[in-house]
């Protein structure tokens, strides 16, 4: 017992010999402490936060379910809300609606999703747009559209894309244009997994095709389909070397 007594105090005394020891200029500079709950923090601490929060800011408020945004040439953006409004936000902050697109379906994560603009959107004004729409009893649907934008109103809709399987859930829904000035769409499994590996099915897709809805020259199947086997891709971009990754929806344990 005395033996392991002692054999404590000397760890004890040999930790803090070597702490002491420890020259100032060897401890991390960026090592920053934990704070204790329910202590306050220091009064340098209190001014980086105070600083950090300088920095964030509203700049437009009161939308609901904000989905997408894309910024028109002049510096304003378009906003899509989930219910099927587009807001048009100018450069400081003010919010006008310029489009309610009565066809829209929201229902669970269906709804206005993705908004794109043409690449040659100051010639021909052209916008894209994915929306989850109902046909039939109960049925949900996405679609592709293009729509004009003149005077500040968004008309003249022209589907390029119809009937993408949709559900309460898994409707993906982004659209962008890519390098190769094709379009692309992400498509969800409309929450039957199966059909994303059905080569037949427009759903658990990354769609390529032409500004007019047609498939893309080069696409794998001849199809509009250029990648298939996904779960609910909402999010894709591409890197310096033309690469295109994707982001996939999902629960906590399927995100990916």
């Amino acid at each position: 017992m005395n033996k392991m007594v002692g054999l404590l105090v000397l760890l004890i005394l040999v930790a803090v010999g070597v702490y002491l020891l420890v020259p100032a200029r060897q401890i991390p500079k960026n090592l920053k402490l934990v704070q204790p709950i329910g202590s306050s923090p220091s009064a340098s601490e209190s001014g980086a936060q105070k600083s950090d929060a300088e920095r964030v800011e509203i700049f437009a408020k009161n939308l609901e379910v904000p989905w997408s945004l894309v910024f028109l040439p002049d510096g304003n953006m378009l906003v899509t809300e989930r219910k099927g409004a587009v807001k048009l936000i100018s450069k400081d902050g003010q919010v006008q609606k310029v489009a309610d697109i009565t066809a829209v379906k929201q229902v669970g994560e269906g709804g206005l999703h993705g908004i794109t603009l043409h690449p040659k959107f100051e010639e021909n004004k052209f916008i894209y747009l994915y929306y989850t729409y109902g046909e039939g009893i109960g049925q949900t649907l996405n679609r592709v559209v293009r729509m004009t934008f003149e005077d500040n109103q968004l008309k003249d809709e022209k589907i390029i894309i119809d009937k993408i399987p949709g559900a309460a859930n898994h409707d993906g829904g982004r659209v962008k244009f890519g390098p190769d000035g094709f379009l692309y769409i992400t498509t969800g499994d409309a929450q039957e997994p199966s059909r994303s590996q059905d080569k037949n099915s427009l759903a658990g897709k990354i769609l390529r095709v032409t500004d007019d809805g047609s498939p893309a020259p080069g696409n794998p199947f001849n199809t509009r389909i250029y990648s298939y086997g996904h779960r609910n891709p909402q999010g894709i971009t591409w890197d310096e070397k033309g690469n295109l990754w994707a982001t996939e929806h999902g629960s906590s344990t399927m995100d990916e």
